[in-house]
């Protein structure tokens, strides 16, 4: 029974010893704040003008040169970017030989419209996924010029033809990766 005392008063006191070192240290911790972050993620947008088609021909022959249009692409984001540009024909009718056959010359011009650098092709099937090697810095503008032309050693194969197409901008973070 004293050996039991003895535990009973041994727990007692260890309880106190712990509890007292627990509530100790309770007593000298200290909690600071140091204020609220935040963290706000970019944008990447750009718009293009003009809206409407660049290119309306009717009654086009072989030696056809289109001039040269113009396309302003506006970051219009809060990330640098880059971006490329791809034709398309708008039906599966579209991808004809008249659609085959247009060539095409892309004039890239710098935030200073100075020459940059000029991207050709024998037809709108090549510009598909043309990165444009410009950056583009948010809230900055570049302009493209692109001219269309028939070659004129075309034969009858594109007589009575029309084609319709588009072009498409995919636009990506500076340092980012098309898919």
């Amino acid at each position: 029974m004293k050996n039991v005392k003895y535990f009973a008063l041994g727990l007692f006191i260890g309880g106190v010893i712990v509890g007292g070192v627990g509530a100790v240290k309770a007593y000298i911790t200290k909690q600071r704040v140091l204020g609220q972050g935040t963290i706000t993620s970019a944008t990447v947008d750009l718009s293009l003008s003009p809206q409407s088609p660049l290119f309306n021909f009717e009654s086009v022959t072989p030696g056809f040169n289109s001039g040269e249009q113009n396309i302003l692409v506006k970051n219009t984001g809060t990330a640098n970017l880059k971006y490329r540009m791809t034709a398309q024909p708008v039906n599966a009718s579209d991808d004809n030989d008249l659609y085959g056959s247009l060539g095409y010359k892309l004039r890239v011009y710098d935030g200073s419209k100075n020459l940059k650098e000029v991207l050709s092709g024998s037809s709108l099937k090549d510009l598909s996924n043309l990165e444009v090697s410009e950056y583009v810095d948010a809230g900055e503008e570049r302009t493209l010029g692109l001219e269309l032309n028939l070659p004129s050693s075309l034969g009858s194969s594109i007589e009575g033809q029309t084609t319709n197409f588009k072009f498409l901008f995919e636009a990506v973070q500076s340092d980012g990766v098309f898919e």
